[in-house]
């Protein structure tokens, strides 16, 4: 699988983290390494922080390639909630999962007694000025 597609400069550490962040059998795959993969020829998309290979199945969606290409290489599960998809079409996607975002980067699936942090001050934050 070629992960650093289009990398004029491969980054090995982000390969050799990769290889050391495998979990169980979901390889664990950055956001960073999902934005390469953003063309009809190779497309990947994140669903609810799993990482999926979607380029055989282009052709054949519903809704089009348009959509699909427009979420390419990037997490793409708000469209995919939006549009209504049910759960058979989740279930569907398996076929086409290569891995997991990073516990860091992970929105819908945090692990038990993991708290998510903001990465950005909220907004009361901002408006506070002493």
């Amino acid at each position: 699988m070629d992960l650093e597609r289009n990398s004029a400069s491969p980054d090995i550490n982000i390969i050799e983290r990769m290889k050391d962040m495998e979990d169980g059998s979901q390889r664990v795959i950055p956001l960073s390494v999902v934005s390469l993969h953003d063309s009809p020829g190779d497309c990947w998309v994140v669903v609810y922080d799993r990482v999926y290979d979607i380029t055989p199945m282009l052709h054949e969606h519903p809704g089009g390639m348009e959509i699909l290409l427009e979420n390419a290489g990037r997490d793409a599960s708000l469209a995919f909630q939006g549009v209504g998809h049910s759960r058979a079409a989740l279930a569907a996607l398996k076929a086409f999962q290569v891995g997991v975002l990073p516990d860091d980067e992970r929105i819908f699936n945090q692990r038990p007694g993991h708290l998510r942090v903001a990465r950005q001050p909220s907004s009361a934050a901002l408006l506070y000025t002493p």
